[in-house]
């Protein structure tokens, strides 16, 4: 099958008992039910190209055999048809060399059994007519590939085990993720979950559950309220993660997020039962931070330590060099905070960007206070909405205040901003 628009149908069952088929193009088209013995392969091998299995809705697909997807390829199990997917114990599904295995349109796959992937995707679409796979009894390691579950109603659902050994797991928001058995993540793993809902609207937001242990390390990518499509308040929780034991924490964590409230951040609460992402106040990060005073003491001998002294001649006083995470021995004026401008539905809106040290490594004694000015002389607080990413290896935390008022309908009082810090 090398044409874009082969096929291989009929009106009863078609049955590879022994041979390759592959390439790409439709295998069933909607009209035939398809087995795939055990002695039989079915293997997307052209990059770029997409070798459909589509049966019918009457008796569906039969899998014995082999199914891969390897060298860019894409083996797409569509169920367009609408049939069912029926994997034997014989089974191997297999993504390799930059393969992609492909779930969507609410065909249903049960019975698939022990599987390792290697360095390939396997996708669970859910594209409006929910998709679910179903590995009773199955446990799934991961090497080096990635596992997407997309959409509000895509899941994995009975699975015994996942081991993210290395790869990646990304969990859609709304998407779900069930286990019978444990979930563990080494330490080159990697998870991605989304927050797209309030609290309570669980079908917009990441979900896992694991009836044995969970086993972390590696690490978190949080993708929180992206578009701006819900408010979120101090004290809201999405608990991504349940188990009866959980230990170990993720290594390096980091947030991508839109619409957070004023003076907030999010934050990672590892609980005895699973792990949860949290709003907090800002100043919840500030708990052992370190001092103005520790800090000025760590500088090396000869070192003026007021903080309005400038040793490197970067025009950044000591004070700003501590709070925004900058080198007082070398000059590094650009880590200063920068203006920025955002176009959003039309209107331009005024923005700033800024680093400091995160979580213990940060400032103890530091308040940020964004200001607005119409003029650059005259500065009042400015009403923003902060976005922040935090960076654990390197314990840096990128924060980007926005005017709520757009340039024109503040008249310009919010044509510029600045970040005022005060000493605590």
């Amino acid at each position: 099958m090398t044409g874009g628009n082969s096929r291989i149908l009929g009106t009863g069952v078609l049955i590879n008992r022994d041979h390759v088929i592959s390439g790409i193009g439709n295998i069933g088209f909607n009209q035939a039910a398809v087995t795939n013995s055990a002695q039989g392969t079915i293997h997307a091998d052209i990059a770029g190209g997409t070798l459909f299995i589509d049966p019918n809705a009457v008796l569906g697909f039969v899998n014995d055999g082999a199914l891969r997807a390897s060298g860019g390829g894409t083996l797409d199990l569509s169920g367009f048809g609408g049939g069912q997917f029926t994997f034997g114990e014989s089974s191997v599904v297999e993504a390799l060399d930059g393969g992609s295995i492909t779930h969507r349109n609410g065909a249903l796959l049960t019975n698939l059994k022990d599987g390792t992937l290697t360095d390939g995707t396997y996708r669970v679409i859910d594209d409006g007519n929910g998709a679910s796979l179903a590995l009773p009894g199955g446990s799934i390691t991961t090497n080096a590939a990635s596992i997407e579950l997309a959409g509000s109603g895509a899941a994995f659902a009975q699975l015994s085990s996942l081991n993210l050994n290395g790869g990646s797991l990304s969990v859609d928001k709304g998407a779900e993720l069930n286990l019978s058995g444990r979930f563990e993540q080494a330490a080159s793993g990697s998870l991605t979950v989304g927050i797209g809902g309030a609290t309570a609207n669980t079908s917009l937001w990441s979900r896992i559950t694991a009836a044995g242990a969970a086993v972390l390390d590696g690490a978190l990518d949080v993708m929180f309220n992206i578009g701006n499509t819900f408010t979120a308040a101090i004290g809201n929780t999405w608990k991504f993660l349940t188990t009866p034991l959980r230990t170990g924490e993720f290594s390096n964590v980091t947030f991508t997020a839109e619409g957070l409230p004023a003076n907030s951040k999010l934050a990672v609460n590892y609980l005895e039962d699973g792990v949860e992402v949290e709003v907090v106040p800002e100043s919840a990060q500030l708990v052992t931070g370190v001092t103005y005073a520790s800090w000025a003491a760590a500088l090396p001998k000869g070192i003026d330590a007021d903080p309005a002294a400038d040793d490197d001649g970067d025009g950044a006083s000591n004070l700003q060099e501590y709070a925004f995470a900058m080198d007082p021995l070398s000059s590094d004026a650009e880590l200063l905070p920068q203006p920025e401008l955002v176009r959003m539905n039309g209107q331009t809106f005024a923005a700033i960007r800024y680093a400091r040290l995160a979580g213990n490594a940060g400032p103890s004694d530091i308040a940020y206070v964004v200001e607005q000015s119409a003029d650059l002389e005259n500065w009042m607080p400015a009403d923003v909405e902060s976005d922040s990413s935090i960076d654990e290896l390197n314990e840096i935390e990128t924060l980007k205040a926005r005017c709520l008022n757009s340039l024109a309908s503040s008249s310009g009082q919010c044509s510029y901003l600045r970040v005022s810090l005060e000493r605590q």
